[in-house]
């Protein structure tokens, strides 16, 4: 404090001295003016910035009080001065200069320095700073695949102050270094990036829990250049809170503040050793450099030493100006630019065992129970039931499939709809799949579905394990539409005993002259049922016999079933809901790829997919256009920044493909 009182001191009296000459030197003066500057009115939250009060034309300054820069820390501040003689009028300016380092977001005023000059007390103009998070220039903006990852931006650390000269312990500082230190091996040790793991041998199928995090102890700005693609892996992400918070962890004995990049819940679809891609980050770095005391360099020409004029003092050719903190040692700050990669991770895969596994089960791995409910225990013939199987518990419900229901043989059924609640958040992944089955009974009686049987692996227990619903109790009754015994209208006016007339002339309604038979309607509207009834029989056989060919089934409906899919995808494209677009969009894709390749969703990669179509003889560069569009789908699911046109034109791109894959499979 002392020393800083003493430093504003000798700046007023060294400004003061130095006018006072130069008006008796020239005798002549201009206005004088008073002003606060800066280069821009808003600024980024994580960059420092400049301001300065500038006076002009000052004869003879007494005092100068700065502004309290409330919102604002400052890192640095120093002066300068500067003097012109134009056709014998001389005009001076004395600056003093701040960098200051925004604390927190938001609009601030910065009130004007006050001076006191020639006995009049002068105010600077006041200035309003907006500070904002993210309006610096991003040099990775002319980078398409740059701009489609994430930013977390590291704030400073609070509080920083640069330690005094006798300070020589930096560990409490990581971003101050000596002048001479290497500025890369200080960054090495205080910023790293890792994986956590919760295991490294599973079996396949089971939950693994992978989480990206950042430590850094230097003041930071970071961006994720490279997400993990999980090759091999079914995945559903934990949200993080956006912008990232974060949290502290004690490593080797040092605080580190950590960022969670990424935090994923894995299931491996096949066995063997699978790697988990690296993350890789940009970042920017700034060091704070504790320069030596310099000493005084005083002027050594000759002829300049010869010249001067003995009885002119300059109050600025002072040792002290040397250090723009007004002590023995100097402050200055660089960014340095640093590319970090994580450590790739290894899982090992282990096969699920033969041994002991139900001829039911269909891949569900983790713990899990199964319940059955009917919308209507009582109903008729002329009513259609539901019938919901849900499947509920941890594990990897994504990859549940429907069980087998046994209806009566008098039922009919139509594939079930599914229904999805999923706990997004949850560790382990958790929640429920429910099967809606619609059935119609064709006659009366009492029926009884049998107990649902669902098997699955716990790797807990290492061991197969099955559950199953109570048997469901069904009672039909005879609807409307059953037939009756026909009526003799006819005789309803007749006694008993009583035969009806017979008629010895035509009827008033048919004339004799008229023949049906000759007419062409009468024809048509004959043949007309016919041949309805014979395309219904051909369709209904056509449909049977694509049902007994699962793979062919699939085959025909893969593109009827991605168009659907896409046109959801549309809506959500309309409706702005970025995220979820992407996800209804891929989803399509690879549902379509795992019809069309007859490759169950559970076994289905990109060597496989790549394999199976170019035995089709589709062209390479078609497939490879396919991955990247996949690519751009997964990446903006992990980073949903992208702009209205870049979804259509995705959107675009996957009717395209699919309609031209589909062509191509025809011929």
């Amino acid at each position: 404090m002392k020393r800083g009182i003493l430093y504003s001191w000798k700046v007023v009296l060294c400004c003061g001295l130095w006018l006072w000459a130069g008006r008796h030197a020239t005798g002549q003066s201009s206005p004088v003016h008073f002003t606060t500057r800066v280069q821009s009115h808003t600024v980024d939250l994580h960059q420092p910035f400049q301001v300065q009060f500038v006076l002009e034309n000052a004869q003879r300054v007494t005092a100068f009080t700065p502004p309290s820069f409330k919102g604002f820390q400052v890192l640095q501040n120093f002066q300068s001065q500067q003097t012109s003689i134009i056709n014998g009028q001389v005009s001076s300016s004395y600056t003093v200069t701040y960098v200051l380092q925004p604390l927190r977001a938001g609009k601030f005023t910065i009130d004007g320095a006050t001076a006191t000059v020639d006995g009049a007390t002068l105010h600077s103009n006041p200035v309003t700073i907006q500070v904002m998070a993210g309006v610096a220039s991003n040099s990775n903006a002319g980078n398409s695949s740059a701009a489609s990852v994430p930013q977390v931006p590291m704030p400073a650390a609070p509080g920083f102050m640069p330690p005094d000269e006798d300070e020589t312990d930096l560990d409490q500082f990581p971003g101050l270094i000596r002048s001479g230190d290497d500025p890369m091996e200080v960054i090495r040790k205080n910023l790293f990036v890792k994986v956590d793991v919760d295991k490294t041998d599973v079996y396949q199928g089971e939950q693994i829990v992978a989480t990206y995090k950042l430590y850094t102890r230097l003041q930071t700005t970071s961006d994720v250049m490279k997400v993990p693609a999980f090759s091999g892996f079914s995945t559903h992400d934990i949200d993080l809170p956006n912008p990232p918070q974060a949290t502290t962890e004690i490593v080797n004995g040092k605080r580190y503040k950590v960022f969670t990049i990424r935090k994923t819940i894995l299931f491996p679809l096949q066995t063997g050793k699978l790697q988990l891609d690296p993350v890789e980050i940009d970042n920017r770095v700034r060091l704070y450099i504790l320069n030596k005391p310099s000493r005084h360099v005083r002027h050594t020409d000759p002829l300049e030493e010869f010249l001067k004029d003995p009885f002119h003092f300059n109050p600025f050719d002072d040792p002290f100006f040397d250090d723009p903190f007004g002590g023995g040692s100097g402050i200055t700050y660089r960014d340095y630019d640093y590319h970090l990669t994580s450590n790739p991770v290894t899982i090992h895969v282990k096969p699920l065992p033969e041994e002991g596994k139900p001829d039911n089960f269909t891949g569900a791995v983790g713990n899990f129970t199964i319940t059955a409910t009917v919308d209507k225990p009582s109903l008729s013939t002329d009513d259609a039931g539901t019938l919901k199987v849900t499947i509920s518990g941890a594990g990897n419900l994504q990859m549940v499939s429907a069980p087998t229901v046994n209806f009566p043989s008098s039922f009919d059924s139509y594939d079930p709809k599914i229904e999805d609640h999923f706990q997004k958040n949850s560790i382990p992944f958790s929640g429920s799949r429910s099967f809606e089955y619609v059935f119609m009974p064709h006659a009366a009686g009492d029926y009884t579905i049998p107990a649902i049987r669902f098997a699955y692996f716990d790797p807990q227990a290492k061991a197969y394990k099955e559950v199953e619903t109570a048997p469901v109790i069904l009672h039909v009754t005879m609807g409307s539409r059953a037939s009756a015994a026909p009526v003799d209208f006819s005789q309803q006016h007749m006694l008993p005993d009583q035969l009806a007339p017979i008629h010895l002339t035509p009827l008033l309604w048919l004339h004799s002259d008229f023949s049906l038979w000759q007419q062409w309607w009468y024809w048509l509207l004959l043949v007309l049922p016919l041949l309805g009834v014979w395309l219904w029989w051909r369709q209904q056989r056509r449909l049977a016999w694509l049902r007994t060919d699962e793979a062919l089934w699939k085959n025909k409906q893969a593109n009827k079933i991605a168009r659907k899919r896409l046109a959801k995808a549309g809506e959500l494209l309309r409706q702005q809901q970025e995220k979820a677009f992407y996800q209804e969009t891929s989803q399509a894709l690879w549902g379509y790829l795992s019809h069309k390749c007859n490759i169950p969703f559970a076994e289905l990669s990109r060597e496989r997919v790549r394999e199976t179509l170019l035995q089709k003889a589709i062209q390479p560069g078609q497939i490879d256009a396919l991955f990247q569009l996949l690519d751009h789908c997964e990446q903006a699911l992990y980073a949903p920044t992208t702009s209205s046109q870049d979804r259509e034109q995705v959107y675009q791109q996957a009717l395209q493909w699919i309609s031209s894959l589909e062509s191509q499979l025809k011929k």
